[in-house]
C-alpha cells in the first residue's frame, strides 16, 4: 500500500515538474524569441501604409494596411483573431444583397400589376376638373382682395380731404417723449458699455497673476533637484527604448516644402532632432521655393521582450515615476 502511494506521489511530481519546465519553455520562448516588424509608408499625391508584426516563424502575425480605405487581421497559425476589412468590402457586401432584394420586389410588382387604360382616363379627367377649380378659386380670391383694397383707399382719402388727420399738438408731445426714452437708452447702453470694459480689465489682470503663478512653478519644478533627476532618469530610459526599437534596415527619403519658408525650416529643426535621438540616416531634401510634400520610409527590425519587461520594471521602481502614475 505504501509503495502504491509513494508511485502516485511520484506520477504527480513528474506532472508538475512536466507541467513548470512547459510553461518555462513558454516564457522563454515569449520573452527571449524576438519580434520581428517591417513598416513602410510612402506618399505621392495619396498615402499608402502597410505594417506587419511576426513571432515566432510567423506562428504570430499582424497585418495593417491602408490604400484609400484601412484593413487588418491577426493570426495564430491558421486561426484568425482579429478581423478589421476595409469598408469596401463591406459596403460592396450590402450592394449586393440590397440589389437581390430589389430584384425580387420588382418582379412580384411585375406579377401583381395590371394595368388600366380607363382609370388612367378617368385619373386624367379628375386632374382637369380639379385644375379649373383650383384658378376659378384663384380669381375670386383675388377679386375679392382688390375690391377691399379700392373701399380701404377710397375711405382713406376721404378722410383725407376731409381733414381727419392727427393733431399737431398731440404730435409734439409724442416726438418730446421719444427724445426723453432716447436719451434714457443712451445712458444705460453707456453704463454696460463702462461696466463691461471694467470687468474685462479685472479679468486681464486675474489672468495675468495667474500666469505668472504657472511660470513660478514651472520655474521651481525645472530648478528642482530631485526633477532634475527624474527627468534625467525618463531621458535614459527613453534612449533605452529608441536603442531597443531602432530598425537593423531601413531607407527615408524625404522631399518636402510648405508655402512659408520658415515652416520648412521648423519642419527640418525636428528631423534633426530625431536623428539626434536615433542616429538614423535620412535622406532629406527640403524645398524653400515651392509646396512640395512626398517621400517614402522602410522600417525593419526586431526587438526581445525580455528588455521591454526590464525598461518598465525599472520605471516602475522608481517612487516619483510611480506617484506620478497613481496619484
Amino acid at each position: 500500500m505504501l509503495g502504491v502511494c509513494l508511485l502516485i506521489l511520484k506520477i504527480i511530481g513528474i506532472v508538475l515538474l512536466a507541467l513548470l519546465l512547459l510553461l518555462l519553455l513558454v516564457l522563454g520562448l515569449v520573452l527571449f524569441v524576438p519580434v520581428r516588424y517591417k513598416i513602410y509608408a510612402s506618399y505621392y499625391n495619396e498615402l499608402k501604409f502597410s505594417a506587419s508584426l511576426t513571432w515566432l516563424l510567423r506562428l504570430l502575425r499582424i497585418n495593417a494596411k491602408f490604400d484609400k480605405e484601412f484593413s487588418y487581421e491577426g493570426k495564430i497559425a491558421f486561426f484568425k483573431f482579429l478581423d478589421g476589412s476595409s469598408e469596401e468590402d463591406v459596403s460592396k457586401e450590402e450592394e449586393n444583397s440590397s440589389a437581390k432584394d430589389a430584384s425580387g420586389k420588382a418582379s412580384s410588382a411585375k406579377d401583381k400589376k395590371e394595368k388600366n387604360v380607363f382609370d388612367d382616363d378617368f385619373e386624367d379627367e379628375e386632374l382637369d376638373e380639379n385644375a379649373g377649380k383650383a384658378g376659378e378659386e384663384e380669381q375670386s380670391s383675388t377679386g375679392v382682395k382688390t375690391e377691399h383694397f379700392d373701399e380701404f383707399y377710397n375711405e382713406e382719402f376721404r378722410e383725407g380731404e376731409l381733414g381727419l388727420g392727427p393733431d399737431i399738438d398731440e404730435s409734439r408731445k409724442d416726438e418730446s417723449g421719444k427724445s426723453d426714452t432716447n436719451l434714457t437708452i443712451l445712458v444705460r447702453k453707456l453704463k454696460r458699455i463702462l461696466s463691461l470694459i471694467a470687468y474685462s480689465l479685472r479679468k486681464v489682470k486675474g489672468a495675468k497673476e495667474k500666469l505668472f503663478k504657472k511660470i513660478n512653478h514651472i520655474k521651481e519644478l525645472v530648478t528642482d533637484e530631485e526633477n532634475k533627476a527624474f527627468l534625467a532618469f525618463l531621458i535614459q530610459r527613453l534612449k533605452e527604448l529608441l536603442k531597443l526599437l531602432k530598425p537593423k534596415k531601413y531607407k527615408i527619403d524625404l522631399h518636402f516644402g510648405f508655402e512659408d519658408p520658415s515652416t520648412t525650416g521648423k519642419i527640418l529643426m525636428y528631423l534633426s532632432v530625431i536623428y539626434g535621438l536615433t542616429g538614423l540616416d535620412m535622406k532629406i531634401n527640403p524645398d524653400f521655393e515651392e509646396e512640395v510634400k512626398e517621400g517614402k520610409i522602410l522600417l525593419k527590425g526586431n526587438f526581445q521582450l525580455i528588455f521591454l519587461v526590464i525598461i518598465v520594471v525599472k520605471l516602475f521602481l522608481n517612487k516619483k515615476f510611480k506617484e506620478l502614475v497613481f496619484k
